[in-house]
C-alpha cells in the first residue's frame, strides 16, 4: 500500500502542476520564447507604433475575452490616413468613423481571434501597454515577430518562463 502511495502521490502532483489550473494570462511569444506574460485584470490591451507609410501615430485597441481566451481589435486611432482610407470604411459593414481630437477613429465590429500578431519594428516603435506596463517589443525586439494571445497555463508552464 505504501508503495502504491509512494508511487500515485508524485504522479498526481505532476499532473496537477501540467493542468490549467491558473486564470487566463496574457502571453506575448516569439518564435516559442515568452517575451511576456501577465495574468488578465484588465480587459483591454493597446499595441502603438508609428506607420510605415505616413509616420503618423496608431494606437490599436484590443478587448479580451478571458472566458474563452479570445480577443477583438475595437478600435484603431490613427494620428493621420493615406489616400483611399475613408472612402474604404463602410458603416454598413460595422464601421463607424469619427474624429476625436488629433486622432481619426475606427470602431470594428467584434472579429474574435485566438492570437493576433505583428513584427516589432525599431522605427515603428511597437509598444505593448497592458495593465498600466508599456513593453516597448520595437526596441527590445527589433524586426522580430511576435504574437499575443490569451492562454490558461499550467503551474509547471508559469514557472518555467
Amino acid at each position: 500500500m505504501c508503495v502504491l502511495l509512494a508511487c500515485l502521490v508524485p504522479a498526481l502532483l505532476a499532473g496537477a502542476l501540467m493542468l490549467p489550473l491558473l486564470p487566463p494570462s496574457l502571453v506575448a511569444s516569439s518564435g516559442g520564447r515568452v517575451l511576456y506574460a501577465k495574468f488578465v485584470g484588465d480587459r483591454q490591451l493597446e499595441v502603438s507604433f508609428r506607420h510605415s507609410i505616413n509616420k503618423g501615430y496608431v494606437r490599436e485597441i484590443y478587448r479580451i475575452y478571458p472566458e474563452t481566451c479570445r480577443l477583438t481589435l475595437e478600435q484603431g486611432r490613427f494620428q493621420s490616413f493615406g489616400a483611399g482610407m475613408i472612402d474604404t470604411v463602410q458603416t454598413s459593414e460595422g464601421l463607424n468613423f469619427r474624429q476625436e481630437g488629433d486622432y481619426y477613429v475606427l470602431d470594428f465590429p467584434p472579429d474574435w481571434q485566438e492570437a493576433v500578431s505583428y513584427i516589432g519594428g525599431d522605427i515603428a516603435g511597437h509598444v505593448l501597454h497592458y495593465g498600466g506596463e508599456e513593453i516597448p517589443f520595437g526596441t527590445h525586439y527589433p524586426r522580430q515577430p511576435f504574437t499575443l494571445k490569451v492562454v490558461r497555463r499550467s503551474i509547471l508552464e508559469w514557472l518555467i518562463c
